[in-house]
């Protein structure tokens, strides 16, 4: 048994190694971002940070259960027909204001 590596084994082998530098440099991949978003995710998040997010998420689901219960019962579909009807009513009028040409 002796304490000089292998020469059969190779902790880390060449080939391998420049492939996978150049996929991560193909991808454009920056290691400094992933560098720093793992050591960000072994910190525990702060219990505010947690806080503040599960409330948002709440308030997310309200507005979103909110314009859910407006599609199902259809009111958009009635206020946009009140539009177009006002808006047709006020094409009339816009046509009954133009200057009619004078006949010879």
């Amino acid at each position: 048994m002796s304490s000089a590596p292998s020469k059969n084994k190779h902790p880390l082998p060449l080939p391998d190694l420049l492939r996978d530098l150049a996929l991560i440099r193909a991808s454009d991949t920056d290691l400094s971002e992933i560098l720093r978003s793992a050591s960000s995710a072994s910190k525990p998040p702060s219990s505010t940070k947690v806080d503040e997010t599960v409330k948002q998420s709440y308030g997310f689901v309200k507005e979103a259960r909110a314009a859910l219960k407006i599609q199902n019962r259809g009111d958009l579909d009635q206020i946009g027909n009140r539009l177009d009807r006002g808006r047709e009513g006020l094409e009339e009028v816009l046509k009954g204001l133009e200057p009619t040409e004078p006949q010879a």
